[in-house]
């Protein structure tokens, strides 16, 4: 089985957990450890877009309402 990287988003008092992945069949984690579940590319200064596929974890008991999360990206030279 491969461990996931679960994230919480807010609606009210709410949380939503869910798990962002780099490929569709959601088996490939969006994490930290470079070279292994993140993005390498070189830049030129144009747009690159990049798909992220979600997953929302079964079995959560929340209200109906609008959920929210922000993903922060970290540029290195």
């Amino acid at each position: 089985m491969r461990r996931r990287k679960t994230r919480k988003s807010g609606g009210g008092s709410d949380q939503l957990a869910h798990s962002l992945f780099r490929d569709a069949l959601r088996t490939l984690n969006w994490g930290v450890t470079i070279g292994t579940d993140t993005l390498s590319a070189l830049g030129t200064g144009i747009a690159v877009p990049t798909t992220v596929y979600g997953r929302l974890d079964s079995g959560q008991n929340v209200s109906i309402s609008s959920y929210t999360d922000t993903v922060t990206v970290t540029l290195r030279s």
